[in-house]
């Protein structure tokens, strides 16, 4: 058994810095790539890449919530199905993974954790691959990048996914000793 607890978090790719968006840019985040990267084992996720849409590709928007539906925003063409069965694809793999938590990208019509614009049905809400995490995985800590800006949601997450990763790997690592060393 390690002595060093490494949670395992997943994380919207472009987050770390990869260039997986529709415009084939990246959102790369400071505290995630330089506070969180050297404590955490990092699994990248781009639903959308998974889905086989491509970099660049044409825009995606959410067109319908209560079940949340997706299409291009341009001809407004389905993207649902790819996208849905990547999501499951990847929700599953990370069951059973034991992930211990998710960092998401705010707004993403995939990624958003509540606040995804609805052009197409008004409001916002999930975008549509955390909208399936949140009922595969309802105990899941999951935050995005504006979370980790703010020290109270840092902390918050940081707790719930420690005490995962604390009961996965069975380790005798304390919380607080952990908290510490990274947030300092």
């Amino acid at each position: 058994m390690s002595s060093v607890l490494r949670p395992r978090i997943a994380i919207s790719a472009c987050l770390l810095g990869d260039r997986v968006r529709y415009d084939g840019g990246h959102k790369a985040h400071a505290v995630a790539r330089d506070v969180l990267a050297p404590h955490v084992e990092w699994i990248p996720v781009c639903p959308e890449v998974e889905a086989g849409l491509g970099v660049p590709r044409p825009a995606i928007e959410v067109v319908a919530d209560d079940p949340v539906r997706v299409a291009r925003v341009e001809g407004g063409a389905d993207v649902q199905t790819p996208l849905l069965v990547a999501a499951r694809h990847r929700i599953r793999a990370l069951a059973e993974w034991g992930v211990d938590g998710h960092v998401v990208k705010a707004r993403s019509p995939s990624c958003g954790l509540g606040d995804t614009p609805r052009p197409g049905a008004g409001g916002v809400g999930p975008g549509l691959y955390v909208s399936r995490l949140l009922v595969d995985l309802p105990d899941l800590p999951i935050e995005d990048e504006s979370g980790l800006d703010d020290a109270d949601r840092l902390r918050r997450f940081l707790d719930a996914v420690v005490a995962r990763a604390i009961r996965r790997t069975s380790s005798q690592a304390d919380a607080g000793t952990w908290l510490s060393r990274v947030l300092g």
